[in-house]
């Protein structure tokens, strides 16, 4: 597909052209994950989210796709030096979320790559994604990401707190050890939902019932 189209897919968010395309070419997803290594702000994340939407439609035309999709970027970031070349952890996240039912399992390799420092964001980011339609999927991961939620870091703290708000039970296995700390939660953090990348204080992510509107 010409870039220029491409880029007038994302803009846009025309899905539905870009089904249309996929079926008509599977390689268009070797494009999206070309383009997905460097960060170009609101692109960036429309292509992320255009590779999900991609692993959905080609995996309701040949069942397995989405996983073997997850495998090949688990792979290819496994082979490369340092692990670090690229946002696989968001591009992984946003396979999941549209593809649960057949990535769901994979939610322990999404949620290991917190322990890399420069890839912590993407996968808290791709975990709040999944939650958001599947947190059945996202809950064994607690011992990950609870401890978070005391993260001096307001950055990544308020995406602990986000999944933490995203996963019913969790609150029973969080003990009240934040009494005594201070944080503030005035403080705003970026993030992309609902096709929209936009600035939210940590506060409005205790109850983020504004990220299950349609986008």
């Amino acid at each position: 597909m010409p870039d220029a189209v491409l880029e007038r897919i994302l803009i846009s968010m025309d899905w539905d052209l870009l089904r249309e395309k996929l079926v008509q070419d599977r390689r268009i997803v070797r494009q999206l994950i070309s383009r997905v290594y460097a960060f170009e702000g609101l692109l960036f994340w429309r292509l992320v989210e255009a590779i999900g939407i991609a692993a959905e439609t080609i995996d309701e035309q040949k069942p397995g796709y989405a996983a073997e999709l997850v495998r090949r970027c688990l792979w290819q970031f496994n082979e490369e030096s340092g692990g670090t070349a690229w946002n696989v952890s968001e591009v992984i996240g946003c396979i999941m979320a549209h593809c649960p039912e057949q990535c769901g399992h994979f939610h322990w390799q999404l949620a290991r790559m917190i322990e890399d420092e420069s890839l912590r964001l993407g996968a808290l980011w791709g975990l709040a994604r999944l939650a958001l339609v599947s947190p059945k999927d996202v809950y064994p991961v607690a011992e990950l990401v609870l401890p978070l939620l005391e993260s001096p870091d307001p950055q990544i703290r308020g995406r602990a707190i986000l999944l933490k708000a995203l996963v019913p039970g969790w609150d029973e296995l969080v003990a009240d050890t934040t009494g005594d700390k201070l944080f503030d939660d005035s403080v705003e953090i970026e993030l992309y939902f609902n096709n929209r990348l936009q600035k939210y204080s940590i506060a409005e992510l205790y109850e983020p019932q504004f990220l299950y509107q349609a986008g």
